[in-house]
């Protein structure tokens, strides 16, 4: 294995999670998990979801189901998903460096309570592939499947 490599996924990673978990301000009272969207296909997009108090919501509507009510002006929404692109475009470049495969979309699920981090990184195609389907598309669908499941 590429130390080197695995050092810099994991802290890029890491980085993604961060911003993602600062945004609710460290709530680990009542966050349950933190859904993180990285697609690198056709460019980067970055977005995020929560599960709060058993409620799953996306970034705008995280005051609906917190307690503890956070800043979720426009500007600071804008800065965390502009910082989660700019990890991406940093990971886009680890993986070509490393002569690697880029992947298209990596789906990551963090649980504040326990520490646990889980990655579904894909390689296929999600969108690029059709004539109407969006990065935004794949990211609801998502949304949509973990809501079905909850």
């Amino acid at each position: 294995m590429n130390n080197v490599f695995d050092n810099a996924f994991q802290e890029l990673t890491a980085k993604m999670v961060e911003i993602a978990f600062e945004f609710v301000h460290h709530n680990s009272e009542e966050v349950d998990h933190i859904y993180l969207y990285a697609s690198m296909e056709g460019g980067c997009s970055y977005n995020v979801f929560y599960s709060i108090n058993g409620q799953l919501v996306k970034l705008h509507k995280v005051n609906t189901v917190l307690k503890k009510p956070c800043d979720i002006s426009t500007e600071r929404m804008f800065r965390l998903l502009t910082q989660g692109n700019s990890y991406l475009k940093e990971m886009t470049a680890l993986f070509q460096q490393d002569n690697r495969d880029v992947p298209t979309l990596m789906q990551l699920v963090y649980a504040p309570a326990t520490g646990k981090l889980d990655n579904k990184i894909s390689y296929g195609l999600q969108f690029t592939n059709s004539r109407t389907k969006t990065s935004k598309d794949v990211f609801d669908a998502w949304f949509e499947a973990v809501k079905a499941e909850s």
